[in-house]
């Protein structure tokens, strides 16, 4: 650490008197900035709010946090972390519609969600929607709603201002699991957060979507630590539209770990990876990356960023040891967008990980990896293993976190630890859980660190070598958190690390009260406060855990198509081009209250504070006790900071329509650009210019224009806000403009105004509905609060109250406001002085520290605090001027240095935490502004052509436009936003017969930007100005009027600052001819008056018009005062006209109305020509990428042929046609909308609905037995069969196709070599059929079916005759062949065969162990076949299994047949995760209703739920979501009137998540002995089969739902 020879007691300044700096702070300064690092930012708690869920009322805990930075607005952020908020929610819960009663002890923790608007300086705080409690709409749509717990969030960000956030959802108690993808967007068109009367946050920009389960668990099956990836859209082409934006597509990946509950999970555990390919929407069916007999977990993964195509895909992830199996990190590869992944190549070996596991003295972590890729394609991977302090691997050693690095994901370098030594040379202590990113240039890499820690230990060396852990009697082990920034290569190179996580010191005093110091002559301090990971707030206060990882987040990590020359989105990969910044966030132990008097003592026991909530059956009172034993014992928190270069540079309002035209009175949009300087270093001079962007906008740095360049000089821990004016763009209203701010040339970043043209428009901060319109940018400043402290007395200086809140600005955690300033309902934070007796903290956040300066005598302090409030509609920047009436007389006192001034502006931000039991706000505010020696100036209000320059430098400029932005502080507030402001004067000699007297001066705020249709900036000061006589002011209830339509409003006038008994004169007049305002009386008092506003419609043509009202009062401060009012007269606009849907009659749709297609025959079409006429008077533009798009719930068989045209023609019209063709029975819905610039229609929404009703879908010829196939073109074969001509029964030799987009069947042009029934059939890896065997004709033949000629060819013979065999295609694109019945002998065969399609030939292998028919063989995931059941002979059913070895050609009989028995005529289906379900069939007792499971790894079966019913017959499909469908089938009972053969038409779904079957929709037609195959869209074709009526020609196209 650089320490300086400042510092602060008490909230006091103590200096040597020759050279004072007047600074007020929190903690040590420390200078970052040497050899072009990161500067670590403030520390900031994201816990916010009071109430649930917007809060945290009873100070739970937060863990694994993750964060993103939104694509479209750098400032605004997303987060996750595990959370226990909703633990103490009073138990029962009453009146909660749909919940069942609760027991306390089952609740568990859910995802909480933070969302930061101002670059992670405040955070909103509330839960991912669906948790237990949640009766919002997004909460019971939500597909998570019902579980327990949601937990292991990852949260990544993609392009269009996307965001993504995963988790795993489960119950502890067992029953299902799944991993899920929530997804959010930011749609950057909301100024501000909108909150209700409680003041909670109800709506802000950043919009919940949807939540989307990707895959599911089950009892014997849970899903891990999932993590995300994003790939920015690689095409233009292809679009989604996600929350009415429609946005290109992206892929979006997700990984994560599987452990199969019926084996040991430490035993081994798979690796899955599911991908989306259309931003999340759906996702495709996960494959399983890696597998082994180790225990895989932790897999991370990410896009190489410089490759174009975005294939390039990596996974790491730890192997653990089992048995002679080492320990090691591995890496996958895939070079196909994540469909397929290389074996797994090891990184390194880990002979000494460093796992801890969790007990009652240390948390549990584990050797995970962290990963990234830069822009060269080279992958680094980081983790921690033990080493010795040389670095070496060692048991003994510490855990030092080490980096991997490869070219190609094979090729590995030796790990290498990353930092050894921290700055202070500090060597012994752990580290762990690093967190490794990439974006512009650099590598990012934070991890937790014990080095330093304040702990005592028993070790001599003092430090813990084995884990981080406690001792009883020992105080806690604290954690850091450092990062390094790294420069990419092979291998890359990183810079000393350096501090994140910042903590309070405090003095060590004397046994004389005097501070000591230390050797070097500086004032020995000693940290205050720390992050003890080791207490026990888990598992009921008896085990500590943080989590098992922390995250970092890059920013910008994609850039938008204005900076890449393109209609792309890429990935940053230049820093000098791009300066790039990180945040990092982390779970932070030092808001614990440990139970008081003994650290060791009680952490069971625990009772939240009190809480009220505004919801009264959440409303808790609990066991509290007031002595601080209880309350604020599980206060884990998770903490932010960023990691930037040393300046921030943003634009809180970034996007907004470009529709407010320069050359008019208050013209342009305005944009507010701040430059932050975050170091110690200053004045620093900064110079904002407009950087070259494709298709910019008109852009000034002057309202009226014509300034391309500002310059601004910004102190240390300080910033400035300047004002960006940009032109009205009529067809370009998302138009770009680049900002660059430039120190000494050279750019240290820029605010990328309208950065994504696909953005909505910016709404009206507080109108609903409404976009924003004219500009407001009003402040107002109140009376000040003023204190002043006598620094000589031995006296608390203030009695009765707490030292001023004020905080150093030079350091980067800033604290409090003075407290006075704000809701004295809100406490002052607390802080636990954890390693020293002494409570004297110098730091302000830590009470009230009476300590004195004995070197400081005769002095005085004061402060007076302002509040400044936007009341404005927009985003808009402020000047501050500290302004006096006799100021040529008192800026000579601070030119002198008689008296010292220095401004600061903070704004207030606040966490919650426990005043005993009561449930308080504590601040934890953000310093703005720090501006030392302020110019004290002539107020503008009362001379507002001021001609002195005592202390009031000149603008310089030639125009006669104010220069607002050279005040001395110039800052930005969003909408309703307040800030703080002080002016403290520092006399360092009371004695001298010069004070300072605060009536003697006041507050002066200006607005930079003009008000739309105004002439001036606002500029106002505080309400009571001590030498200013109060005049009247005239104020109205509207700022603004809009119409667009004839009619009244009203608004109320009335005058404030009046006697008893005053009125004035007043007068209203107009300056529009279609405007109308009568006078509502004679004089104005301060009783509001109504006034009637009425505008005239039939007085203009079509357009856009601006008028004023102007109410004047001579004696009034602000007369005349002007409220502007705008019409919009619309001209006429457009209809849609529906043609064709009722013998071509043309029927009329609303907006909002519906299309409706009626009943239509499945198989059948019907299209409906929509047209759009424009009767109105101009050009109609019609917008939309496409212009139109469908949009349904759910699948639905409308499409759109042809598209309308961008423009219609006053009179014209132009046309699309939606065409309707029903594939299966039931209602279809879908919707369109028509973005217009019909100002009272647009978006047109219109509805389609239609309804399919069975039709007649039938084969050419009856089948049964038959076979079926898909082809490589989406159409299904249908082959051979039993079947029956003029009631003759015949074997089919013909086979026809079926088309599902036309839904027919058609004879194929070409006979089958034989005609038969039963046979095997199997679709080879070209796409060509094979067809075996049959019935006795064609036993011993096989063909093969050529969908792209349509023709047969005979294979060569099989060796013997076979039907009702079992054939399956192995690994290598052979066939097995196996088993089945020779008609000739009458019996089941052992014998089996390959058949090779290179040569068309059949060979004989090994034998089955027993010979069976009607058996089943499926295919495993290692490449070896399960056969199992079948028939020995007539009425002897097998229960026995066999597995063949396709390497060795050989059956092997497994030791443990099927659970339940013998069974033949069943079915067996390979399961997404490897296993295999066994549904159905008979044996000698019967049809069965029974399954199985079969368990590769374990190669035993286990007994699976029943099914509804018994079944033969039927057949199993595997869905492409991982479920089985079971169709059809039949069932044999014997009466003593006959036996009855019952056919099923039920279709049953098995959910390998649950493993539960549930009951479809049934079929048209039970049959048995047909066919089903999976089309490409998802549903079923099921043809032909038996049933009491015979064979059947019939089929259907079976829709399985979701």
């Amino acid at each position: 650490m650089k320490r300086t020879k400042t510092i602060v007691i008490g909230g006091i300044l103590a200096a040597s008197v020759a050279a004072i700096t007047l600074l007020v702070g929190s903690q040590i300064v420390v200078d970052q900035t040497a050899d072009g690092q990161f500067v670590a930012g403030r520390n900031v708690n994201m816990v916010s709010g009071l109430t649930l869920p917007w809060g945290d009322p009873w100070l739970q805990r937060q863990n694994e946090p993750s964060v993103s930075v939104s694509t479209r607005n750098p400032l605004h952020l997303v987060a996750g972390a595990n959370d226990y908020r909703t633990i103490d929610v009073p138990d029962p819960i009453p009146n909660v519609p749909g919940l069942p009663i609760q027991a306390a002890a089952a609740r568990d923790a859910w995802i909480g969600l933070f969302k930061s608007l101002d670059g992670g300086q405040s955070w909103i705080t509330t839960l991912l929607p669906g948790y237990p409690q949640d009766v919002s709409p997004d909460g019971a749509a939500s597909p998570i709603h019902g579980f327990d717990t949601a937990c292991d969030p990852s949260v990544r960000a993609g392009a269009n201002g996307l965001f993504f956030l995963s988790g795993i959802a489960f119950d502890r108690s067992g029953g299902a699991g799944a991993v899920f993808v929530s997804r959010f967007i930011d749609n950057n068109n909301l100024e501000k957060v909108r909150r209700d009367e409680y003041l909670r946050p109800i709506k802000d920009p950043i919009g919940y979507v949807d939540t989307r389960i990707v895959a599911t668990g089950n009892p014997g099956l849970f899903l891990d630590m999932p993590s995300l990836a994003v790939d920015v859209p690689r095409t233009a082409t292809l679009t989604e539209m996600v929350d009415g934006q429609l946005v290109p597509a992206a892929n979006v990946y997700l990984a994560y770990t599987v452990f199969p509950g019926l084996i040991d999970k430490n035993a081994r555990s798979m690796v899955y990876l599911a991908r989306s390919t259309n931003c999340g929407r759906t996702w495709g069916a996960p494959i399983k990356v890696s597998e082994s007999q180790q225990l895989i977990q932790r897999a991370v993964v990410a896009v190489a960023p410089n490759d174009p195509t975005g294939n390039t895909v990596y996974l790491a992830f730890r192997r653990f040891r089992f048995e002679t199996l080492p320990d090691a990190i591995v890496v996958v590869k895939s070079v196909d967008g994540g469909k397929k992944f290389s074996k797994p190549a090891v990184v390194a070996a880990l002979p000494y990980p460093f796992d801890q596991a969790m007990d009652e003295n240390r948390f549990r972590t584990n050797t995970y990896p962290t990963m990234a890729v830069d822009e060269n394609g080279v992958v680094s991977v980081a983790w921690a293993e033990r080493r010795t302090r040389d670095g070496l691997p060692s048991a003994a050693g510490q855990a030092r976190i080490v980096v991997a690095s490869s070219p190609d994901g094979f090729t590995w370098t030796d790990p290498a630890p990353v930092d050894l030594a921290d700055e202070s040379g500090l060597l012994d202590g752990h580290q762990a859980m690093p967190s490794l990113t990439y974006a512009g240039g650099k590598l990012m890499l934070a991890w937790y660190d014990q080095r330093g820690t304040l702990a005592k230990t028993a070790d001599a060396s003092g430090c813990v070598t084995e884990f981080i852990e406690d001792e009883p009697g020992a105080y806690r082990q604290t954690l850091d958190v450092r990062a390094a920034e790294g420069r990419p290569g092979w291998p890359p190179v990183f810079f000393p690390s350096r501090q994140v996580s910042r903590y309070l010191f405090h003095l060590v005093l004397g046994s004389n009260g005097e501070p000591l110091l230390d050797e070097d002559g500086y004032y020995a301090l000693v940290q205050a406060e720390d992050n003890p990971v080791n207490f026990p707030l888990f598992q009921l206060g008896t085990r500590p855990f943080i989590g098992d990882y922390i995250d970092l987040a890059p920013s910008p990590q994609f850039l938008p198509p204005p900076l890449t020359g393109g209609s792309l989105w890429k990935p940053n990969l230049d820093g000098f081009l791009h300066p790039t910044s990180f945040h990092a966030v982390w779970a932070d132990n030092r808001d614990v209250r440990p139970p008081l008097p003994d650290w060791w003592g009680d952490w069971v026991t625990y009772a939240p504070p009190d809480s009220d909530q505004p919801a009264p059956d959440l409303a808790s009172n609990h066991a509290c006790l007031d002595d601080g034993s209880t309350a604020g014992k599980r206060n884990q928190n998770v903490y932010t900071a960023s990691l930037s270069e040393g300046v921030q540079v943003g634009s809180p309002g970034n996007t907004k329509q470009l529709d407010i035209p320069g050359g008019t009175a208050g013209g342009r949009r305005t944009f507010s650009v701040f430059v932050r300087n975050m170091t110690e270093s200053g004045p620093r001079t900064f110079t904002f210019a407009f950087g070259a962007v494709a298709g910019a906008a008109p852009a000034s740095f002057k309202q009226n224009g014509g300034q391309a360049t500002r310059s601004v000089t910004v102190g240390p821990f300080s910033s400035a806000s300047v004002t960006v004016y940009v032109d009205k763009e009529e067809f370009a209203p998302l138009a770009p403009v680049k900002v660059d701010v430039l120190e000494g040339g050279a750019l240290v970043g820029y605010a990328l105004l309208n950065p994504d043209p696909t953005n909505l428009k910016v709404v009206d901060p507080d109108v609903l509905d409404a976009y924003l319109g004219p500009e407001d940018h009003t402040p107002r400043v109140s009376d000040p609060k003023v204190w002043t402290y006598d620094l000589g007395s031995d006296k608390d200086p203030h009695p009765g109250a707490e030292n001023p809140r004020v905080q150093n600005p030079r350091v980067q955690n800033s604290g409090l406001v003075n407290p006075r300033v704000q809701n004295p309902a809100q406490e002052n934070p607390r802080v636990q002085n954890k390693s020293t007796t002494n409570e004297n903290i110098v730091n302000s956040e830590t009470g009230n520290p009476r300590v004195q300066n004995p070197r400081v005598q005769n002095t005085a302090l004061t402060d007076m605090t302002w509040t400044v409030t936007n009341e404005g509609n927009t985003t808009s920047s402020y000047g501050f001027d500290v302004v006096a009436d006799d100021w040529e007389t008192l800026a000579p006192y601070f030119e002198n240095g008689t008296l010292y001034g220095q401004v600061l502006v903070y704004k207030v931000h606040t966490t919650p935490i426990d005043s005993g039991c009561a449930l308080k706000d504590e601040h934890h505010d953000e310093l703005v502004v720090n501006v030392s020696n302020p110019r004290v100036q002539n107020p503008r209000v009362q001379n507002p052509a001021p001609t002195a320059t005592a202390l009031l430098a000149a603008d310089g400029e030639s125009d006669d436009e104010p220069d607002l932005t050279e005040r001395d502080a110039a800052f930005w507030l969003a909408p309703d936003e307040q800030a703080h402001v002080i002016f403290r004067v520092y006399d360092p000699d009371i004695l001298d017969g010069v004070s300072f007297e605060p009536l003697r001066v006041a507050a002066e705020v200006a607005a930079q930007a003009v008000n739309t249709g105004e002439t001036a900036p606002v500029i106002v000061t505080q309400p009571h100005v001590p030498w200013v006589t109060p005049l009247p002011t005239i104020v109205s209830s509207v700022r603004a009027l809009s119409f667009d339509a004839s009619g009244a409003r009203t608004f109320d006038l009335a005058l404030t600052g009046l006697g008893a008994g005053e009125s004035y004169a007043y007068g209203v007049s107009v300056d529009a001819p279609w405007l109308s305002v009568p006078a509502a009386g004679a004089a104005l008092d301060g009783t509001p008056l109504t006034h009637t506003v009425s505008v005239d419609l039939g007085a203009v043509a079509p357009g856009s018009y601006a008028g004023a009202i102007s109410v004047t009062v001579p004696e009034a401060e602000n007369n005349p005062l002007r409220i502007p009012v705008y019409l919009t007269a619309y001209v006429a606009g457009p209809e849609l006209r529906v043609q064709g849907t009722d013998g071509g009659v043309g029927l009329d749709i609303p907006d909002g109305g519906t299309l409706d297609f009626g009943d239509l025959a499945v198989g059948s079409v019907l299209e409906a020509v929509v047209s759009i006429d424009n009767p109105g008077g101009a050009i109609l533009f019609l917008g939309g990428r496409p212009i139109v798009s469908l949009e349904s719930s759910g699948p639905v068989e409308m499409t759109l042929v042809g598209q309308p045209l961008a423009t219609v023609e006053p009179g014209g019209s132009t046309a699309f046609t939606v065409r309707f063709a029903p594939t299966a029975p039931g209602l279809q819905s879908a919707s369109f909308s028509i973005v217009n610039s019909d100002l009272d229609e647009n978006p047109y929404d219109v509805t389609l609905q239609g309804r399919g009703v069975e039709g007649p879908l039938e084969m050419n010829t009856p089948r049964s037995l038959h076979a079926a196939a898909l082809l490589p073109d989406g159409r299904a074969a249908v082959f051979g069969g039993s079947s029956s001509a003029d009631g003759v029964p015949v074997t089919a030799q013909s086979a026809e196709i079926f088309d599902p987009a036309a839904l027919t069947f058609t004879d194929s042009p070409y006979l089958m070599t034989a005609a038969r029934a039963g046979a095997s059939v199997v679709t080879l890896d070209d796409g060509r059929v094979l067809l075996v065997g049959g019935n006795a004709d064609a036993a011993t033949s096989a063909e093969v079916f050529d969908p792209g000629t349509s023709q047969f060819e005979a294979t060569g013979a099989l060796t013997v005759g076979r039907s009702r065999a079992a054939a399956v295609k192995l690994a290598d694109g052979r066939v097995l062949v196996c088993g089945g019945w020779d008609a000739l002998e009458s019996r089941s065969l052992a014998s089996a065969e390959v058949f090779d399609p290179a040569t068309l030939n059949w060979t004989l292998v090994g034998y089955l162990k027993y010979a069976r028919s009607a058996h089943t063989a499926t295919l495993l995931p290692d490449g070896q076949v399960l056969v199992c059941g079948g028939i020995y002979q007539p009425g002897v059913y097998l229960g026995s299994a066999e597995i063949f070895d396709p390497a060795s050609g050989e059956f092997s009989l497994l030791e443990t047949g099927l659970f339940n028995g013998p069974r033949a005529q069943h079915t067996a289906t390979l399961l997404p995760l490897g296993a295999v379900i066994v549904c159905g069939g008979r044996n000698e007792d019967g049809y069965l209703t029974s399954t199985e499971v079969y368990f590769p790894d374990e190669a035993r079966f286990y007994s699976g739920n029943p099914m509804p019913s018994a079944r033969v017959g039927h057949t199993a499909t595997l869905l492409p979501d991982g479920r089985v469908l079971l169709c059809g089938g039949y069932y044999f009972i014997s009466l003593m009137t006959g036996d009855i053969e019952i056919y099923y038409d039920v279709v049953t779904r098995f959910d390998p998540a649950t493993f539960a079957f549930t009951a479809l929709t049934p079929m048209s037609t039970g049959r048995r002995d047909h066919a089903a195959v999976l089309l490409p869209d998802g549903k079923l074709l099921i043809c032909g089969g038996t049933n009491a009526g015979g064979i059947l020609k019939s089929a259907e196209v079976y829709d399985p739902g979701p």
